[in-house]
């Protein structure tokens, strides 16, 4: 539950502004492709808002997307924002599939943590999103799904001990780095309500339902290089159906 409370936070903190390394080389101008599959664990939907019942427990959510290596986005030195780099993405879940909605983007973190306060160490994460207005002044609903790998460590932890995973050193758009030490590793569906500030002219979310699966295996196909099979702390590496 903890795992799911901080995503949750990871996910409303990246809209607001914007690990060892197995491999990490550039595939100049490739297209990734990338397909995790993971196990349900959470639903919550409490005003009946999210397009599907709630999924039995065992099930099966699964998200295939596609992006460009050398898509352009700006970078600072702990923050990387790639948008409109996916080129196509897909989420099955409970019989139902999703697809590519009206704005997409790619968010690396590397010492978020360190520069910003936050207890987000690393994070990688690609979703797609749409807003629907309500009808209310400055308010939206924004509805979006995706794929989120994170490092989350407390502050009292930072910096991180040495048997810890180190920071992520690249915020570059290349094949994800996704070791097996990463906390979290998270498929998910979420609805929220996107208020803004008239007058501070911020942005804030909050949580109105959602579902989310715990990633059991993932696998990535740099085009036209060779398969690489990466896999998470729930699964076996490349295994894209969970072992019963």
């Amino acid at each position: 539950m903890y795992q799911v409370q901080r995503l949750r936070d990871v996910l409303i903190f990246f809209a607001m502004p914007a690990c060892a390394l197995l491999f990490q080389t550039p595939v100049l101008g490739a297209n990734i492709s990338v397909i995790a599959e993971g196990v349900f664990s959470e639903y919550s939907d409490p005003q009946g808002l999210l397009p599907f019942p709630q999924p039995e427990a065992g099930s099966t959510f699964t998200i295939e997307f596609a992006y460009a290596s050398d898509s352009i986005g700006f970078g600072l030195a702990n923050l990387g924002l790639y948008r409109s780099s996916i080129l196509s993405m897909n989420l099955t879940l409970v019989g139902a599939t999703f697809g590519l909605r009206d704005s997409n983007e790619i968010v690396i973190t590397n010492d978020y943590s360190i520069r910003f306060g936050s207890d987000v160490q690393d994070a990688w994460l690609a979703r797609t999103f749409s807003d629907a207005p309500t009808g209310v002044l400055d308010e939206a609903l924004r509805e979006s799904h995706g794929l989120v790998l994170g490092t989350v460590r407390p502050a009292a932890l930072q910096p991180l001990p040495p048997t810890m995973v180190p920071p992520l050193t690249s915020i570059a758009l290349v094949p994800p780095p996704w070791p097996a030490e990463w906390d979290s590793a998270v498929i998910y569906y979420t609805i929220a309500r996107k208020v803004t500030d008239p007058i501070a002219g911020g942005t804030t979310f909050e949580t109105l339902a959602q579902a989310t699966a715990n990633v059991t295996g993932i696998s990535v196909i740099p085009a036209p290089a060779a398969i690489w099979l990466f896999g998470s702390a729930l699964g076996v590496m490349g295994r894209l159906r969970r072992r019963t």
